[in-house]
Formats: C-alpha cells, structure tokens, sequence
C-alpha cells in the first residue's frame, strides 16, 4: 500500500487534517503525519531525519511536506527527495488548506495522489536495472538527457509522459550490446559517453549507510553497487559525489547508486 508521508504541519493542524480525513485520504493509501519542529507550518532540517526514517517504512512512501520558508525549500528538499519521491504542497493549497480549517483537504490531495499514482505506476524504479537507479554524476554530462530531474518533477500537466519519454531516450543512447568473454554472450549494459560500463550484476559488498540504499523508494540490494571499468579495458578517470578516482588499465572502481565510491562517506 502506498504511504503518504505528510511532514511540517503544526500539532494543531495535523489533528484537523485527521479529523477531516477520518482515516482515509484515498481509497487503497495509508498516512503518517510528522508534526513541524517550529512554530509555524516548516519542514525544517531538524525533521529531515524523522522524514527519511518514516520514508524507509514503505516501499512504495511519498514525501509531502510544508514550509513556509522558501529560502530553505532547496536545501532541505536536496536531502530527500534523491531518496525518496518528494514534493512541496504548494502556497496556494496550503493558504486554501488553513483558510477553511482543512475542511477541503482530502478534495485538496486527490490531484496530487493521483499523479503520485501515475508517477509510482510509469516512472518509479523498480528493479537496480533501471535507467534511474544509475548515479548522474557518471551519466549526467547531456542536460537534454536529465532523467533524474525529470523524475523528480511534479504538478504539471505533462511530468509523468515527459519522464517516461526521456527515460526511453537515455536508455536509447545508453544501454548497449556489450560482448561477453569467453563462451558468455554478449550483453546489455549501461555504458556512458565515455565508454565506461556501469555492471549491477556484480556480488554485493561494501553496504551503503542510511539512507543510500534508497533511491526514489526504491531499496537497493545491501551491498549493492556498480562495477565500473572502460569497455576497452583502458586506464580511466571517473568523477565521484565527493571527488574523482582513477582506475588503471584493465581495471575498475566499485560506485553506489549515488555517485559514492565504495567505502566513501558523506561526513
């Protein structure tokens, strides 16, 4: 069942939203409700924690959040919405939300849960074969061909079929016929402008701390990574989350799907 993860209403708020919704927001969803750290309707970075935690209940979580700080909106949501499906609820429908005591609000989210729907049902990675699951850092060099911004767009008329029309584009370009040694067949592979092969199907190892398993509510494997080496077996230089690191010929780098070499830590 998809979950709704709705986070930085007040106290008083989020007992009225559950009142007006009396348990049920939308047939076949279920609702969690984290309650501002502030004064005022803010997701604030001390509640980014609680927000990925509540996230990593679901496999299938939407995040949902509130500020009225638009100066904070970009960092804060940086810290999500890589992880998990995210979204801001627009000014308009919280200062609607408020005027009226949520007394609209189930009729205020059925919009936003069905687009949510359609995003989870065409453009959600699913397996760590998907286009999304790779890290952008090694893919992202083509703006025209930004799938992950795509993936996280939302409240427009056409965000879903633009995302699901880029991915057939990136894969388009990217995935291709690699030969296999020996008596192997060859392959599909993901390999990039530079002739690097990112391989998923390597043994697990080097497990990634919370939250980097998740990537768009989707969980990777423990351990899971890429096996990064150039198609022509040649020395190589690849650009990491935190920096670059250099392979030599015949070899290669083990990459998560963040960009994070193993071993790597964001701190």
């Amino acid at each position: 069942m998809p979950l709704l993860v709705v986070a930085g209403f007040k106290r008083d708020q989020v007992r009225e939203m559950e009142r007006r919704a009396d348990g049920l927001i939308r047939a076949g969803w279920d609702a969690t409700y984290l309650v501002s750290d502030e004064p005022r309707p803010l997701l604030g970075f001390r509640s980014i924690k609680r927000v990925l935690d509540a996230a990593a209940q679901s496999p299938q979580a939407h995040v949902l959040a509130v500020s009225e700080d638009g100066d904070r909106r970009a960092e804060i949501s940086a810290q999500i919405r890589c992880h998990f499906r995210f979204r801001w609820l627009s000014n308009a429908d919280l200062v609607a939300a408020r005027r009226d005591r949520f007394a609209g609000w189930v009729a205020t989210l059925q919009p936003i849960l069905e687009e949510e729907e359609q995003w989870a049902a065409q453009v959600k990675p699913s397996v760590v074969a998907d286009a999304l699951i790779l890290p952008q850092c090694g893919f992202g060099h083509d703006r025209r061909l930004n799938i992950w911004a795509a993936c996280e767009a939302y409240n427009a008329p056409n965000a879903v079929r633009d995302a699901v029309e880029l991915i057939e584009r990136f894969s388009g370009r990217y995935k291709r016929a690699v030969p296999g040694s020996g008596h192997h067949a060859s392959r599909q592979q993901w390999v990039n402008d530079d002739g690097l092969i990112f391989d998923h199907r390597g043994p697990r190892h080097g497990a990634a701390p919370f939250p980097r398993r998740w990537k768009y509510s989707n969980c990777c494997d423990d351990g899971f990574h890429y096996d990064v080496k150039h198609s022509n077996n040649r020395a190589f230089t690849l650009s990491g989350i935190l920096g670059p690191r250099d392979a030599v010929t015949g070899g290669y780098l083990n990459m998560d799907c963040h960009g994070y070499f193993r071993g790597e830590n964001a701190d």
